[in-house]
Parts: structure tokens; C-alpha cells; sequence
């Protein structure tokens, strides 16, 4: 039980210098529950609790025994305790024992008098108790001298740092620097121990009270020598009076003194002195060494005693020339008593951790409690978590400060029974952490609420916190809790996790109560991001696909009805006729976090890829792709998809293309424009008015991915790419293998033109995309790219040409990496100009160009040929190198001899434009010219032989049950939905099978009469090869089947009912997409199915109507679904999937369980998911697709018999 300590006072009846220790008057205290014992060396002190009756509030009592007499202490505190026990029946109470003798007598007090002892901490105890001393109680501290004897000190409103010197039997000098700081500095063995053994020996007194009333009536003098002995007078020049002592006990060694003439008395006195002057100089040197001004003496030596207090203020303010003074408390001798007594029992964090470990309250536990581990599948957010219990011993303070940095939050524990352990929560623990540079949440939990009774709750409870979360911020929470009963424990750190996942400071400003700024961008943009159609509110189908994206599950409609009402009603204009608006979105979110479902908003945050600090991470905008040597980055079927949906999305005019004011509503959830420092929109195909196209916005999106795919892949993030990414851009084959094989497969071309300034690069590129031309020249000061699209065979090439003027083009040309990435070297001149040409002669000769793919264009046409200043002329040149002559073009008469064209297929297929002599000898053009005759012959031998026309019955499938030594032949399936050795022919299943037929001629009669149907499509072809999940129907007579496998893997004809003929089930073998980046699935009968659900992925099986070839339904390859195996030794066997291995570069495994609990396991391709759960979506031959054995079979047939 904590004390109330406002109005503490000592009970004075009148000032004294001596005399026992006065009572401690505590009004506001009523009940107690310890006794505290301090157990020396010479001395047990006890310190306890009394009422008076009749009075308000109680007392702290004072007593001391010698500890020899340790049983008459013992005999006192038991009958302390039986009045306690008498007055609080069913109270348990408690000792709390420092010193050495809390060791040596502990099982002789726990024995005896059969209570809990708890030993505590000596030098704990001893700080403890000057503390409270010297803050709490009035008229306690004074200093001593003749004139004043008890000149009392003011309460200190700091008082640290501080000298402790604490005389018992030795002495021991603490530093303390804070309520909790402190560290042994000094000590000596000369001590009231010495004292008393040296004074025993040689006066034969039997108490120390005795001798020291002994040396009141004693002489010094008689016994020390003096320096007036010495000198004869003052030693003035040193500062020494005559009455100053030279030597103690100096007069006793005189040999004509008898010393039977020395007196016990003036033995006492001369001894006193000697140990009180050897203390204070002690005290002293060690205050001057740690620059400390404060020194407190406590201890049982002094007593009150005035010789002992006069002697060792004189020794302080002799030797610091007073600048210091000696400090006495009124309670020297009870200091560790009274600190054992002040002591609380802890708050209970380490009794909160194994609360939540055992489940169930442990009265005694381990000081420290050692680190908890949490595993991630135990918590709902499924994170490890670590519990570290600290202490706030002075040997765990290094411990403490570590693990405080390496926190991610901090739980600080108090009890709601004692005030002062709340009043440390801002007056230390929150500036500690800050003044160690931790900023992490922190989590106040108030523990003991059991304590209050039946009623735990505290109606107060934010009237308290409320002040210090204002006053620091990074407290996150407060929890009130009972690590006993137990309540609220695994709140505790289910709130502690929460503070780190879900934390409120980035997103909620407690003091205003409103959003953050960085929280309103944040949400701001997800708004946006979910419009879909950009009208500035979000209907219920945009709502339920934020939803499904965030939490992967739809808002049904009464829940969506609920919220807009709980909008409307609080924020009228969050809501209209459409939907919820960005006000409306703001304000739920707001809801939700006054509400504390912060973890709502946080995993809307995170699935937009925000970070705690509220901004993108770095792993979400650009995740991590390898890109090999060599190789360029281009967009995928889904990047041009997405980008084309963007743009139709944000032409709201619908004049197929961007203006300004459109592209900045596109980029509104970006940073902004990514080609601003470019000159875009000049840099692609545009409108007369300069607004972008569908194909300029497209090629501008080529080249950027070409160029600086990770500000693709960013703008992918910013601009809301449902998904990864990486899926929207793919990495092409390298180059080196294009340029041996001759032949490239990208879609994207890099061609860099280099040439004399005014050779016309710029109105070249200009020229590329259609822009007027312009006389007026203006060098090119920096690098500048530009895209279009060329149809080459019919296929749309994207060519990217970039420029970089005379002041880069060194730069880049001498960059290995640069040249690697570009496909093509586009070589311009002047024909007009006779300087023109030299300047590219010069180049390449400089930069080692002729391996590199390369065309000449000779610009100006229009103008006057003349010849080139160089040793050959430019067609002389090209024809020495192999290469065709110079492409003849002008911009400004728009004769451009197809060159774009040109140099597109170039880059497709760079072996024609690189000088033979740079050819791999391994390359396709030479392999083509070596071997064409050899080809020439082999393709004439293929065109000779044809495909197999035939198929002799050994060679059938055995699944065809085709009796091999009755014919040579068997019927070879034509060209179908499934593969021959997966197929069963229409001639075998309705001649062999169904028995409809005798031979090949009737079946062709059934076919023709048209009465056959596979799918619901009829069939006239015999050799129409139907397969598995195949439906036939013969409508004349009514019947429907099924083609399935039995359990020895043959093909069964399974009778089904007409209404189970209406659809089939179909295995997804491919999800992809695309032309315009149209997503579709491919099936194990060749069927393709565009604009499937998303959710499709390859092995799950779709439900086919077969009347409008469209599905409506379908089921997931995952675990609990029931499937048939249709390939391997287990063909046929029907059971429930179990699990699926996961093999990396080999064949996954999928292990199944059929109704008879047998497993057995196949390759993932061979399982076709049938329905869902344990329930088939069709019906199932003969044995239900179970294997039996022989002899199960066996069984089976005599039991029919």
C-alpha cells in the first residue's frame, strides 16, 4: 500500500539537539502494510507504521536494537504484526529487510515469524530514504555548530547532484545524481565499528551510547598532543590554532606518564575526535574530487551527538575554507530503514509479462524477466514480437539504455496505488527516453486496478493522461490493466503492437483534433486514385472496389448504405446523390481514428503503398528487378493496357487526345509531370494544337521505360497500376545475342544521331514527328530524344532518336554503358555543306565506330550537291565499309525516302547495317550464306514428306481399348480441341463404345444425318477427336455423356442427365493478354475466353455454358477442393486436394486424400479441380473415382453375387 506523504511532518514537542528519533506525523495515511528492518553490522533499526486513536492519518515509528539481541527485534516486529493482524484481519502483510543482516537473518525472521520477507537493495535502500527525507519532511535537514547547533536547511527544490556519507560500522561515500543514480565513490573500514572495538578495549565499556556519554565528561587534552604541545602557541602562518589536535592519543606514549593517569573519559573524547576528523577530511577530498557542494552525513555513529557533529562541520569548513558545509538529518541512524519502508513493491511489469505467459497470476517472479518471444502466427497482424523486461537497478542501467534504443515502442508501467510512480511518468520517464534520442511510441499502462475493488474502472483516467499526451507526443495510449486478477494484460500488448503498426501520430493530431497535413495528401490521393471515372465522387462500385482492393472483401449494401448515413449525419456535404465525396472520405477516415480502428486507415495507407513517415516507400515505387547486361526494358501487354485505360480515363472531351489542363488531372496523384525538364509534349506526336495523342502518349511512355525504367516504374505507382508493377514492363533478350543472331524481337529501338552542327539533326527529328519545319537555326545544348511508331510488316515498332548537340556528344560516346543500350548509329551530314561529311569520318574514327550498326542520311537535297572535303566521298566511303550509300532526304520538301522505316528495320536486324568485317563469324547472315544450300535441299525434303497421314494400331492409345491384332490401322484423329493421346475419335466411341454402329461407314451415316453433338455443336467428322469433360449428345434418342477416366485410366462413357449436358468443366491452362492489352484465358480444350474474372489464374477450373460459351462460375486450385487426376499412374482417382510442394525448377507435387483416406500424390498438371470443397459440380462413373485393389474387387463382386 502506497503512502499519502502531503503533510508529513516530525512531531516535535520542542527542538533538541539530542534524543531519539521523533515520529513522522502522515495525516493523509491510514493504513500501511510493511515493516522494514535495517540489519547492521551493530545495529537493527525498525521503522513501522502506527494509528492513534482518534486522530486522522497515523505514524511513522522509530526503533533500534543492538543486533547481537536480534531476537528481542524479532519478538518486537511480532507483536507489531499480531496488532496489525488483529486491527486488518485477512491483510497480508509484509518485511522488508536491508543490510547485510537481511542475508544472514533472513531464514531465521521468515521462519519465526512466518511472514513474506522481502530483502531489498542496501545502498538502494539508502538513497531512498535520504531522498524522501530530505524532500518530503520538513525541519529535517540542518547543519551544526556552537553557536547554532541545529540550524535547519530549507527543502531543496533539486537536490542533485549530492554526498551521501554513511557512518555505521564502516563507512561508505555514494554520488547521487538523480532519484535513481548513484554510484559507490569511496570508503574507509575506520568507522563506529572502530570506533567501538578500540574504545571496548581500552575503557571496557559495554555500549556505544555508553561511550559516548563518556566523552562528554572527558578531556582531550590529557590524552592528545596538541600543537600548542608543540609550538607553544599558534601555528599561524598554516592557519593551525594551539587547541588544534597534532596527534591523537600523541601523550600516551611518553614513558614517565603512567597510564593509569589516562581517564576513560578522555580516552572516549580523544578517540571521537580522531575518527570524526579522519571521516570529514575524507568526505571532504572526495566532494573537492567530484566537484560536489552538498555533503549529508547518516548513520548510527553520529547520534545527534554534538561532539560527533561539531568535529566533522569544523573538519568540512576547515578544509573547503568554507565553501562547504556538513549536512545532518534528524534520522541519520534509520536512513536505510526508513528507504526499505519508502520502497514499493514495484509496479508489476515483470508480474504483467508472466501474466501473460502463464495466463494466470504468479505471486513471486524473477527481478528481470527474461526476453519474450511472440510468434507471428499468435497475433492478428502476424509480426513477431519481443517482450524485454528491463530494471532500474544501477547494474542494469547500461542494459536499460540499450534496450531502449533498440525498441520500436516502449511500455511504461506505473501502479494506480501509488502516485508517485504516475508523477515519474513526465517528471522522468518520458524526458529519459527523449534525452537518449529514442523517438518511438510509447504505451502508459496503469497496473493494480484491481485494488480498487469490485468497480476497476477510472472515470478520471483521461483527465490524468490527457495533460502529459500534450505535453508528449509520442505517447500513444494509456491502458489500465491487473497483472493479478488478470484484466486487460493481453491488451496491454495487443495496444503496445498497435502503437507500431497502427501508430496515431503521423496521421491525428490529438491536440486539435484533426488530420495531419501529410494524412490529407495521403488520403487526398488513394480519392483519387479510386475515382475511377474521375467525377469527383466515389459511387458504390468505385466504394466496393476500394474496398476489395484494401480489405479483399465487398461493402454489402446495407453496410455501404450505413456509412453514407453515418457521413450524412455529421458531415452532410461528405455525402450526395452519387456517392461519397473527398469531404465524406476525409471525415470517415477521421471517424475511424477518434474511434481507435486506426487500423483501418493504416491498411488503406499501406495497400497504397505508404510508409509510417506517410510517404511512398522506396521498395513500393521501385521495387527491385534485375536487369541483365545488355539488355533493354520495354512496356508489357499490361503497361500499354494500363496507360491506354489512363488516357481515355482523363480525355474527358473525348477528342482522342490531352491537353494541358488534362495531363495535369492526370498527374494529380504525382509528383508531377515526369517530363517537365524535357520538351514534352514536343517530344512525341501531338495535334496541331499541341495536344498529346493515344499514339504520341504511348510512345512517350516507350521511350521513358527504354530510357529510365524505374521513372516507369514509379509513375506506375503514383498513377494507381492495380498490382506489381514489374508486370507492366518486360526485359528484352540481350543485344549481343540479337546482333549474332541478326534478328531482334524488341518493340523498342534506340538510334542515336550524331552529325555537324547545321548538318539538321533536330529538323530531322522534328521531321519524325510530323512537326512544320523551321529556317531558323537553334543549336542543341542538350541532349534531346524523340518517339514515334513505324509499321513495319504490320507490326507497330516504337523508334526512339535522340540528339545531344556538340557539347554531350563526347560525353556519351565515350560512355560504354551508353553505347550498349543503343541499337543503331544514325550518321547525318550536309550535302550542301563540303565540311559536313569529315566531321562524321573523324568520329567514328576517333570513337572506334565501325562495330556498331550504322546509316548515313544526306540531309538538304533540295540544295546543290557538292563534294565532301575528305579523301573519299561519302558513297565511296559507305561502299568501302560494306553499308549501303547515303539515304538522300529533305525535311523542308518532306522527301524522306522512307527513312524511318529504314532505320527501324535496321534495328531489327543490325547485321545488314554493321560492317562485314565486325560480323560474328557465328552470326545468322553468314550462317545463311554458308549453308543456304543445305537448307535449300532440307526444305525440299520436308515439303516432299508431308505430315503422317496414317496411324497403325500398335502405336493407339491404349485409353482406345482397340483390339491390335484384328487391323493395321486405327483411325487417326483430325486436328481438334485435344491432343491424340488424349482424345477418343467420334468412329471409336460411337462404333466401339456405344455400339451404334458396325463399322466406319455406319458411324459416317449417324455423323451425316447431323444427330451427334460434342459441346453442343454438331460434329460430321469420324475422326473429330473428343476428350475429357467432352459433353455428347444424341438428341434422337435422348441421351447425354460424359467423357471422364476411370480409375485404370481409360476413357468412360459416364451417362448424365440433360440438364448436366448444358455445361462443361474446362482447366485454365493460360492467363495473358493480348492485342490492346486485352486480357484472356486459354483451356485444356483450346478454348480462349476473353475478359475473364481477375481472379483467374492458371490450374483453376471455370464452368462453361455451352449455350452461350460464356462462364458464369468458377472454382480455385487451392487446398479443400476436390479434383481428378488426369494424367500418371493415378488417372481417374477423384479426392480432396491436401496439399500442394512447391518445387523451384522442377514439378510442384499435389498430394490428395480420396473418401477412403487414402492419400496418394501426382504432378500439378495432372489435377483438374472438379467443385468446391468436397462437393463435385458434375457427376462421377462408376467407383466415384476410388481405386481398389484386387481383391477389394474381388470382394465386390462375390458380395453382388
Amino acid at each position: 500500500m502506497t503512502m499519502n506523504l502531503i503533510g508529513a511532518s516530525i512531531c516535535d514537542e520542542e527542538l533538541m539537539v539530542q534524543g531519539e528519533a521523533r515520529d513522522i506525523q502522515l495525516p493523509n495515511t491510514e493504513h500501511v502494510s510493511q515493516i522494514s528492518v535495517d540489519i547492521g553490522g551493530s545495529l537493527a533499526k525498525v521503522v513501522y507504521f502506527s494509528r492513534l486513536a482518534g486522530q486522522k492519518g497515523g505514524r511513522l515509528n522509530f526503533r533500534k536494537f543492538e543486533t547481537e539481541k536480534i531476537d528481542e527485534c524479532i519478538t518486537f516486529i511480532g507483536h507489531l504484526l499480531e496488532e496489525s493482524r488483529a486491527n486488518r484481519p485477512g491483510h497480508e502483510f509484509v518485511i522488508k529487510a536491508t543490510g547485510g543482516g537481511a542475508h544472514l537473518y533472513y531464514e531465521r525472521f521468515r521462519d519465526i515469524l512466518s511472514v513474506n520477507i522481502q530483502r531489498e537493495d542496501e545502498m538502494e535502500c539508502l538513497i531512498t530514504g535520504v531522498n524522501f527525507l530530505i524532500t518530503e519532511i520538513p525541519l529535517e535537514v540542518f547543519t551544526y555548530s556552537e553557536a547554532n547547533p541545529m540550524c535547519f536547511e530549507e527543502t531543496p527544490a533539486d537536490p542533485f547532484p549530492y554526498m551521501l556519507v554513511n557512518i555505521g560500522s564502516g563507512v561508505s561515500i555514494l554520488k547521487v545524481t538523480s532519484e535513481t543514480t548513484f554510484e559507490r565513490i569511496s570508503g574507509t573500514s575506520l568507522g563506529g565499528g572502530t570506533l567501538w572495538g578500540l574504545l571496548s578495549l581500552l575503557t571496557g565499556a559495554k555500549t556505544f551510547d555508553e561511550m559516548l556519554e563518556a566523552s562528554q565528561d572527558g578531556d582531550n587534552r590529557n590524552v592528545d598532543m596538541l600543537v600548542g604541545d608543540i609550538y607553544g602557541a599558534d601555528y599561524s602562518k598554516v592557519g593551525l590554532k594551539s587547541t588544534t589536535i597534532a596527534s591523537s592519543m600523541g601523550k600516551v606514549f611518553k614513558k614517565n606518564v603512567d597510564k593509569r593517569q589516562f581517564k576513560p573519559e578522555d580516552i572516549s573524547r580523544s578517540l571521537l575526535y580522531m575518527v570524526s576528523n579522519n571521516i570529514g577530511q575524507i568526505a571532504y577530498l572526495n566532494a573537492q574530487a567530484h566537484g560536489l557542494s552538498k555533503i549529508y552525513f547518516g548513520g548510527c555513529f553520529i547520534r545527534g551527538h554534538p561532539i560527533t557533529m561539531n568535529t566533522l562541520s569544523y573538519a568540512i569548513n576547515f578544509w573547503s575554507k568554507g565553501s562547504m558545509k556538513a549536512l545532518f538529518l534528524r534520522h541519520e541512524g534509520y536512513i536505510g530503514a526508513v528507504g526499505a519502508f519508502m520502497k514499493h513493491h514495484g509496479v508489476g511489469k515483470s508480474t504483467l509479462i508472466t501474466s501473460l505467459i502463464k495466463e494466470s497470476f504468479v505471486a513471486n517472479v524473477q527481478h528481470v524477466v527474461p526476453e519474450v518471444t511472440i510468434p507471428p502466427e499468435v497475433t492478428p497482424d502476424n509480426v513477431t514480437t519481443h517482450i524485454v523486461d528491463t530494471s532500474t537497478r544501477p547494474e542494469y542501467r547500461d542494459a536499460l539504455e540499450m534496450e531502449i534504443r533498440k525498441a520500436h515502442v516502449i511500455c511504461i508501467v506505473y501502479a494506480i496505488d501509488d502516485p508517485v510512480t504516475f508523477s515519474r511518468l513526465g517528471g522522468h520517464w518520458l524526458p529519459y527516453i527523449r534525452s537518449l534520442g529514442v523517438n518511438v511510441p510509447v504505451v502508459l499502462v496503469g497496473n493494480k486496478i484491481d485494488l480498487r475493488g469490485d468497480d476497476v474502472s477510472n472515470k478520471c483516467l483521461e483527465d490524468e493522461v490527457v495533460p502529459i499526451m500534450n505535453e508528449f507526443k509520442e505517447v500513444e495510449t494509456c491502458v489500465e490493466c491487473s497483472a493479478k486478477q488478470p484484466l486487460n494484460v493481453s491488451e496491454v500488448f495487443y495496444f503496445a503492437q498497435k502503437a507500431v503498426l497502427h501508430p496515431t501520430a503521423p496521421l491525428y493530431d490529438s491536440r486539435e483534433h484533426v488530420l495531419k497535413p501529410a494524412c490529407v495528401d495521403a488520403l487526398q490521393r488513394i480519392f483519387n486514385l479510386c475515382d475511377l471515372d474521375k467525377d469527383g465522387v466515389l459511387d458504390d462500385d468505385e466504394l466496393n472496389e476500394f474496398q476489395r482492393k484494401c480489405f479483399n472483401a465487398p461493402l454489402p449494401r446495407q453496410e455501404l448504405e450505413a456509412v453514407k448515413e453515418v457521413v450524412k449525419e455529421h458531415q452532410p456535404e461528405g455525402v450526395n446523390e452519387i456517392g461519397l465525396t473527398e469531404v465524406g472520405f476525409l471525415f470517415l477516415h477521421t471517424l475511424f481514428i477518434q474511434r481507435g480502428r486506426l487500423e483501418t486507415t493504416w491498411t488503406v495507407m499501406r495497400q497504397f503503398g505508404y510508409g509510417d513517415d506517410l510517404t511512398l516507400r522506396e521498395s513500393f515505387l521501385c521495387p527491385r528487378i534485375e536487369i541483365p547486361i545488355d539488355c533493354s526494358v520495354e512496356l508489357s501487354p499490361k503497361g500499354y493496357q494500363f496507360f491506354t485505360e489512363l488516357f481515355q480515363v482523363f480525355d474527358k472531351d473525348k477528342d482522342s487526345a490531352l491537353k494541358k489542363s488534362e495531363l495535369e488531372a492526370l498527374f494529380k496523384t504525382t509528383p508531377g509531370n515526369p517530363w517537365a525538364h524535357t520538351a514534352f509534349p514536343q517530344t512525341t506526336i501531338t495535334t496541331e494544337l499541341g495536344a498529346v495523342t493515344l499514339q504520341g502518349f504511348l510512345a512517350q511512355w516507350s521511350m521513358t521505360t527504354m530510357l529510365d525504367y524505374q521513372l516507369t516504374l514509379r509513375y506506375l505507382a503514383y498513377l494507381g497500376f492495380e498490382g506489381d508493377t514489374t508486370t507492366a514492363i518486360k526485359v528484352t533478350r540481350p543485344r549481343k545475342i540479337d546482333r549474332r543472331k541478326g534478328k531482334v524481337q524488341r518493340n523498342v529501338f534506340l538510334c542515336y544521331v550524331f552529325g555537324a552542327p547545321k548538318s539538321g539533326k533536330t529538323s530531322l527529328l522534328r521531321g519524325f514527328l510530323d512537326k512544320p519545319f523551321s529556317d531558323q537555326y537553334e543549336p542543341t545544348t542538350r541532349p534531346f530524344a524523340v518517339v514515334n511508331s513505324v509499321e513495319i510488316k504490320g507490326a507497330e515498332k516504337y523508334l526512339v532518336m535522340e540528339e545531344f548537340g556538340t557539347h554531350y556528344e563526347a560525353e556519351v560516346l565515350q560512355n560504354k554503358n551508353r553505347m550498349e543500350k543503343c541499337d543503331l548509329l544514325c550518321f547525318v551530314f550536309d550535302s550542301s555543306d563540303v565540311n559536313s561529311f569529315s566531321y562524321v569520318v573523324n568520329l567514328r574514327k576517333k570513337y572506334h565506330l565501325d562495330h556498331m550498326p550504322s546509316v548515313f542520311v544526306a540531309t538538304k537535297s533540295d540544295s546543290d550537291l557538292v563534294l565532301q572535303r575528305t579523301e573519299v566521298q561519302p558513297d565511296v566511303y559507305c561502299r568501302t565499309l560494306g553499308l549501303a550509300a547515303p539515304i538522300s532526304i529533305s525535311v523542308k520538301s518532306r522527301q524522306m525516302a522512307d527513312l524511318f522505316n529504314i532505320l527501324t528495320a535496321v534495328a531489327m536486324c543490325p547485321s545488314i547495317a554493321t560492317p562485314p568485317g565486325y560480323l560474328d563469324a557465328n552470326s545468322s547472315t553468314l550462317r545463311m550464306r554458308r549453308y543456304l544450300t543445305a537448307m535449300g535441299v532440307a526444305g525440299a525434303l520436308i515439303a516432299a514428306r508431308g505430315p503422317k497421314k496414317h496411324l497403325k494400331r500398335l502405336n493407339a492409345p491404349k485409353h482406345w481399348m482397340l483390339d491390335k491384332l484384328t487391323g493395321t490401322y486405327a483411325p487417326r484423329p483430325t486436328a481438334g480441341p485435344h491432343k491424340l493421346r488424349e482424345c477418343l475419335p467420334l468412329v471409336i466411341l460411337m462404333r466401339n463404345r456405344l455400339k451404334y454402329a458396325l463399322n466406319g461407314k455406319e458411324v459416317q451415316s449417324i455423323l451425316m444425318q447431323r444427330l451427334i453433338k460434342v459441346d453442343n455443336k454438331v460434329r460430321t467428322d469420324s475422326t473429330f477427336p473428343a476428350g475429357f469433360m467432352d459433353a455428347i449428345t444424341i438428341e434422337k434418342t435422348g441421351e447425354n455423356f460424359r467423357l471422364v477416366y476411370d480409375t485404370k485410366g481409360r476413357f468412360t462413357v459416364h451417362r448424365i442427365s440433360a440438364e448436366e449436358a448444358k455445361y462443361k468443366l474446362c482447366k485454365v491452362k493460360k492467363v495473358q493478354l493480348g492485342a490492346k492489352g486485352i486480357p484472356f484465358i486459354v483451356t485444356h480444350d483450346g478454348r480462349t475466353l476473353r475478359y475473364p474474372d481477375p481472379l483467374i489464374k492458371v490450374n483453376d477450373t471455370v464452368k462453361l455454358d455451352l449455350e452461350t460459351s460464356k462462364f458464369n462460375e468458377f472454382v480455385k486450385f487451392e487446398v479443400g477442393n476436390v479434383a481428378m487426376v488426369t494424367g500418371g499412374r493415378n488417372t481417374g482417382r477423384v479426392g480432396v486436394i491436401t496439399q500442394r510442394e512447391r518445387h523451384v525448377g522442377g514439378f510442384d507435387i499435389v498430394h490428395i486424400k480420396d473418401v477412403l483416406d487414402r492419400q496418394f500424390a501426382t504432378r500439378v498438371s495432372n489435377v483438374f479441380v472438379i467443385g468446391e470443397g468436397n462437393k463435385p459440380w458434375v457427376s462421377l462413373p462408376k467407383n466415384k473415382g476410388v481405386k481398389l485393389t484386387i481383391a477389394e474387387e474381388r470382394d465386390r463382386r462375390r458380395a453382388a453375387i
